[in-house]
């Protein structure tokens, strides 16, 4: 007659940690820049932090895809997103606990990012910052951006620090270029400018992914087939690049020894190794080359 009762407690305390965790959104950056060439940043600098914020168990991060699609349904540009009323309701579309927004302006390749924490249901600000660099550090501003988030919401670390997807800046703009192609169904362009980015950067495994996207959207199977394969093996050496360039090299053992994969529950430590299978295949950088 126990039984029962053990799983209703089990049921409250699953429940209580989920809705425990909270739900974070990030908006498009506003460009104030009155030259279009850096408009790129505005889904570049919002892809780019919910990626390095993903996977981190104390959130929940809304995916991209998700925010266009709320856009688009609404038929909100993305003019005036950064002011806090059409941010909240925004935000509260999406059903986030906490949302991010901002904007950024370049003068003279010196580019300044403004960021607002902001709870959804009070519209209070939690929390600001603003930097400045030069355009062509924008991998090292977003890490400072994700550092003064994670330490502000007292968020966990990865069990190995997420390098950038690419070196090239270029490469990054041709990308998120493509990004906002697709997302307005302009395949041939998405095709061109992902052609691009992975010519500037071949190992760009994301730049990689989005041309297969854009063939099968072509209805260019062949090339889509191919394409998907292409990418899955540059995954496999961008991942194993990043483990050989990294400052300190991790095993395995390393990893699953670490307090942040200790606190990851059963299933995250099973997602996390299905990801990361690059960590189960050589033990030595020697082994990896």
């Amino acid at each position: 007659m126990k039984k029962p009762r053990y799983i209703l407690i089990f049921l409250l305390i699953l429940y209580s940690s989920i809705s425990a965790q909270n739900i974070l959104s990030v908006l498009y950056f506003e460009n104030t820049t009155a030259d279009p060439e850096y408009q790129w940043l505005s889904k570049g600098l919002t892809d780019m932090l919910i990626s390095d914020l993903s996977g981190i168990p104390d959130i929940k991060i809304i995916e991209r895809e998700s925010l266009e699609k709320v856009l688009q349904e609404q038929a909100l540009s993305l003019t005036g997103l950064t002011e806090e009323g059409s941010a909240v309701e925004v935000g509260k579309l999406l059903q986030a606990d906490q949302l991010i927004y901002g904007a950024y302006i370049v003068n003279d390749d010196v580019i300044r990012i403004d960021m607002k924490l902001v709870a959804v249901e009070s519209g209070t600000i939690l929390h600001a910052l603003d930097i400045k660099g030069d355009i062509d550090d924008i991998f090292e501003l977003e890490t400072e951006l994700v550092t003064d988030l994670r330490l502000h919401l007292n968020l966990k670390e990865r069990p190995v620090p997420r390098k950038p997807d690419t070196k090239s800046v270029d490469a990054l703009a041709r990308y998120y270029i493509a990004i906002d192609h697709l997302d307005h169904k302009r395949y041939a362009q998405a095709e061109t400018e992902f052609t691009k980015a992975t010519e500037l950067d071949p190992l760009f495994y994301r730049a990689q992914e989005g041309l297969a996207e854009a063939y099968k959207f072509l209805k260019a199977f062949k090339k889509h087939r191919q394409q998907r394969e292409i990418a899955q093996l540059y995954a496999k050496l961008n991942n194993l690049r990043e483990r050989i360039e990294a400052p300190k090299f991790f095993t395995f053992a390393d990893i699953v020894m670490s307090p942040q994969y200790q606190s990851l529950t059963p299933e995250q430590q099973k997602e996390w190794n299905a990801t990361h299978n690059e960590y189960l295949i050589c033990n030595t950088p020697a082994q990896c080359t």
